[in-house]
């Protein structure tokens, strides 16, 4: 089950070596909002995701086979995706 918005972030620390946090927040602009709030300014990546009940991190297109299999999507939400060839969870898809 997906639990929350996420995003994954490589970045440059002080020692110039690459490092990977993620970020959750109800939705992908409170992830935003907190990684500006960060002091790093050597960003190298971010990967928009969600976290599911388990704590892993998936990305959208992971999340969004995740949520169809655990039934989180409703059956009309399936049909205009995959009719529309988007196979990607936003956090509407789930509220």
């Amino acid at each position: 089950m997906i639990i929350c918005a996420a995003i994954k972030m490589k970045y440059l620390d002080s020692n110039d070596e690459i490092q990977s946090v993620v970020i959750c927040g109800h939705r992908h602009g409170n992830c935003h909002y907190t990684i500006s709030k960060l002091d790093v300014c050597s960003v190298r990546e971010k990967i928009e995701g969600f976290i599911d009940n388990q704590g892993n991190f998936l990305d959208r297109q992971e999340a969004y086979v995740h949520a169809r299999n655990c039934g989180q999507l409703s059956q009309a939400n399936i049909w205009y995706k995959e009719d529309h060839n988007d196979c990607e969870l936003y956090s509407e898809d789930l509220y």
